[in-house]
Parts: C-alpha cells; structure tokens; sequence
C-alpha cells in the first residue's frame, strides 16, 4: 500500500533536516589553536598526491560541484579574483583534512595533475577564452602559461592544530565543519562523519553500501552521491547495538557510535560485515511500497534481531511481515507526520518491527 503524497513530502523534509542536523555549540578543548598560513595550488596538489591532505576517503566519487562551477572556480583562480579562505585541520603528525574546501581542492587537483587530459571545462561566455571549452590537453598545447598561473596562486589557509586520536576534538572538528562548510554545496552530516572519522569501520560501512542487494533493494539511497546509502548503514549498526541508548539527537547518537568503533579489530570487523550481509540478503527479498527512511531502518533492525526466525521463510512470508508490518498503529500516517526521530515514536516503531519478524 503506497504512502499517500503528503506523506512522503513530509518524510523527504524530515530526512533532509536530519541529514544537516546540527550539535549545540561546543567550547574548543585546551589543547587546539588555530593560526593561518598561505599554500600556492601546486603545494595543495602535492599534499593530496602524498596523501599528506585528505579530503575525505573515495573523495572522486563524492564531489558534488557540476562542471559550471568548477570552470568558473578555476577562472577566478586566472583572473587573480578574491578567494575565500579555506579551512584545515592538522595533527602533530602533520596529517591535514580539509574543513573547508572539499571541492574547491578537488578542482585544483583535477586541473592540475595531469591525471586525465581529455578532462574538458564548459563552454561559458564570462570565462577565460584559452580554457572556455576547452580539454586540459589543449590548455597544455596551447597555453601552458594558464597552469602556471593557476598553479603558483596563493590560497589563503585557517588551519586547527589538534590530536586525532582524541574524541573531543574530533568532535569539535565536526561541529567546525558545520559551520564552516561554505563553499557551494554544504557537506552534510554524513560526509563529515567520512572526512572526521576516518577508519576501519567507515571503510566497513561504505563497502557494504556497495553491496548487490543493497544496492538492488534501495538503489537511489545506494547511489545517492551525498552518502545517504552509507548513513542508513550507519545507522543500522548503531540501531542494532545501541537502541537503548538513544535520546532524541540522532546525529550525535550517530557520529559517537562510529567515533568509539573508529578503529576496530579484523574479528569485530568480519562480525559487522556478516550482519549487515545476511541482513540485506534476507531484506532484500521484500518488495517496498517506499524506500524512505522510516521504513528502510525499522525493517532492517526487525530482520537483523530476528536472522534465525527469517532467513528460513520465503518471499512470499517476508512481504506478508512487511505488509503487517506496514499496517501496524507505529506506522500510522498521523504518527510519522508528527516527527520520526522523537524516542517514543522511534521506539514503538523498532519495537513493532522487532516483534513481528519475529513471528
């Protein structure tokens, strides 16, 4: 039974707040300072060459900026036009993550290291006539002078000294990308969690987001460039474990769940990965009216606390618990209308989905 229209705009709403949902102001703890420093482009491109800069793990696959504005981002580099001053964090070990600035290094990075030639700019009327339209091979034939120029450009950059092996600033460093995130498109709160947080265990959650029935089950979540796919599994891992412990934030209740299993041993690692798998493996076999949020999480929680009970019925017994499922009082349209992640709600509607796929 399809959710009725108004519905769905209002879980589409939801979901989009809870992706940006911000923490409440934090006080820096004692140890970080901040200084600025001027880094020409070329050096911007060698940090990310030696990986002394992260911009977040896969970071190819999750820019967001369209063609546009990355030529006319490289444009203004030409013209010498005022640039917004990017933001880094940087530990003892020298090891830099880009707050501020996600796309704009990426821009720089594809433009000047020669990775791919064939790369072609946009055909626009107010850029720069030696790279407007045209592929980096040509600019390289042509006018080799405009990567000199671009390439030499100081940037001026707010760097954060910090200790990554800390919780606290790891957390502040999250919050900083909050509010800081302004260039173009704003991260939101799971791409952060990609950049701070980095691990074995995110390295876990965005393989599994690869996963082929994942990926058939839910696949605009899966593809989804702003790491909607990999949030949901986050979530479920954090569900699985931690229901109980949830209070009404759900985006720190997230990002400190993968902040204490940042880093984890292969054993614990192989136990996820076989959780998530034969989750997804039996989830995948149900036929969704919606792929929204609200209905994606509880079914994967009712399956993942019931394996034993499910993984030995057939399709047709999966669909009839997620019809029932679909048409418990939890799931009642007055009641998601009202707000998905209050704890009450929250809880009836895990606690429904746990009983009845159980049965």
């Amino acid at each position: 039974m399809p959710i009725d229209s108004e519905l769905d705009l209002q879980l589409n709403r939801e979901e989009e707040e809870l992706e940006n949902e911000e923490y409440s102001y934090a006080i820096p703890p004692q140890n970080i300072y901040s200084y600025t420093e001027t880094r020409s482009c070329y050096d911007i491109v060698r940090m990310l060459s030696d990986n002394d800069l992260s911009r977040t793990p896969d970071f190819q696959r999750e820019d967001v900026w369209e063609l546009p504005q990355k030529t006319r981002f490289i444009d203004s580099l030409l013209k010498k036009l005022p640039i917004p001053s990017m933001c880094f964090s940087v530990d003892a070990n020298d090891s830099y993550i880009a707050i501020d600035g996600k796309q704009r290094t990426g821009v720089i990075f594809d433009f000047l290291s020669k990775n791919n030639l064939d790369y072609k700019l946009s055909d626009l009327e107010d850029v720069d006539p030696r790279i407007s339209g045209k592929t980096l091979k040509e600019i390289h034939e042509n006018n080799p002078e405009v990567f000199k120029a671009v390439g030499n450009l100081s940037i001026p950059i707010n760097v954060i000294k910090c200790d990554y092996t800390r919780k606290d600033n790891l957390t502040y460093i999250y919050r900083i990308f909050q509010r800081l995130n302004t260039g173009g498109l704003k991260l939101n709160n799971q791409e952060i969690r990609n950049c701070v947080y980095r691990g074995n265990f995110i390295e876990l959650i965005n393989d599994c987001n690869k996963n082929t029935n994942w990926c058939n089950w839910v696949e605009k979540l899966a593809n989804d460039k702003r790491m909607k796919g990999p949030e949901r599994i986050l979530l479920f891992f954090c569900m699985h474990y931690k229901l109980e412990h949830y209070e009404n934030k759900l985006s720190v209740f997230m990002s400190d769940f993968l902040a204490e299993h940042q880093n984890e041993n292969d054993s614990w690692l192989a136990k996820q990965k076989k959780l998530f798998l034969n989750t997804i493996n039996i989830a995948s076999k149900i036929k969704l009216d919606s792929a929204r949020n609200v209905y994606v999480d509880a079914i994967l929680y009712g399956i993942s606390k019931n394996i034993n009970n499910c993984k030995d019925k057939s399709d047709v017994e999966l669909q009839n618990l997620y019809t029932t499922l679909m048409s418990d009082i939890a799931f009642v349209p007055d009641k998601l209308k009202a707000g998905t992640s209050n704890k009450a709600q929250l809880l009836e509607r895990y606690n429904a989905a746990r009983r009845i796929f159980g049965e």
